[in-house]
């Protein structure tokens, strides 16, 4: 629905904007349930959080009942899902770009291995506080706010792949700024660059994907990623925290720094920017023929 009513070249700016407005909206959120929770007596303030929480969620359901989605121009034949699982392989096989890029943005995830642990290795080098810790968050939760917006107009104007491609080598950099911090204070760039990654990645690891394929096929490209991509966004902290235990946080950083930068190289060189391709063909870039299966 968002690639029919969002123009791709607006896509970048509506995530950035969308995406620094939830952080923001975060942080005055957790504000004023701190504030209810400490001047409301029991049970009514927690009443008030929850009803709060409600009339959020109504805001945000009337807001997208309001939309109007524009007819698809081109509607697939209905199939069984056994034949659509087994259509599945062959998205893969015709479509080499966006295999290139599946291969890229896993290595790339793996990449993102340390993130998770950068406040336990500040804390056991540094012995944080909790103003630290809060500092830390707030930092973090400022540098998506301020970088969303920024990665929105870049992609925007030279394209989501180019997103993408640099948000590994930030990684790289929040990962020796970790590594290579003398003091607490000078941990605060590490979540600086952490939100910038995080940024770029909110802002473009989507909106990529629909560019890669004619419109009817978006639904079997969207899920196809999310489900290939799923298991390393779970297997990464579980192999960081063994790599951390085994080899040290020395060795985790070391090794998250290499292959994010790996990652970054791929998706650099490897993968073709989709809308280019798309300029180039004249139709929506990496869409294979329409088999007789669909």
């Amino acid at each position: 629905m968002i690639a029919k009513v969002i123009p791709v070249q607006r896509r970048g700016i509506w995530s950035g904007v969308s995406n620094s407005l939830g952080a923001f909206s975060a942080v005055a959120g957790a504000l004023l349930v701190g504030y209810i929770l400490e001047t409301v007596a029991y049970p009514q303030n927690f009443a008030y959080v929850f009803f709060l929480a409600f009339a959020a969620w109504i805001v945000s359901y009337v807001g997208l009942a309001l939309n109007r989605e524009p007819p698809s121009p081109v509607v697939k034949e209905r199939i069984s899902f056994v034949r659509y699982l087994r259509q599945l392989p062959s998205i893969l096989r015709r479509d080499a770009n966006y295999s290139r890029f599946l291969i890229s943005r896993s290595t790339m995830q793996l990449g993102a291995m340390a993130t998770g642990f950068f406040v336990v290795y500040g804390q056991e080098r540094f012995q944080l506080t909790g103003s630290d810790i809060g500092l830390f968050t707030a930092v973090l939760v400022g540098s998506q706010a301020v970088m969303n917006l920024v990665w929105g107009m870049v992609a925007d104007r030279h394209g989501h792949k180019v997103v993408l491609a640099s948000a590994p080598f930030v990684m790289a950099l929040a990962v020796a700024s970790a590594w290579l911090a003398p003091s607490a204070a000078l941990l605060t760039t590490t979540f600086v660059l952490l939100g910038a990654y995080l940024a770029a990645d909110s802002v473009s690891s989507f909106n990529i994907i629909i560019e890669f394929c004619q419109p009817e096929d978006r639904p079997t490209y969207i899920g196809l990623t999310n489900t290939l991509l799923a298991p390393l966004l779970g297997l990464g902290p579980i192999f960081g925290g063994w790599l951390a235990t085994a080899a040290g946080y020395g060795g985790l950083f070391l090794a998250a720094l290499a292959v994010a930068l790996v990652g970054g190289l791929m998706m650099s060189l490897w993968v073709r920017e989709p809308r280019r391709v798309a300029r180039e063909t004249g139709k929506q870039a990496g869409a294979p023929p329409v088999s007789r299966e669909h």
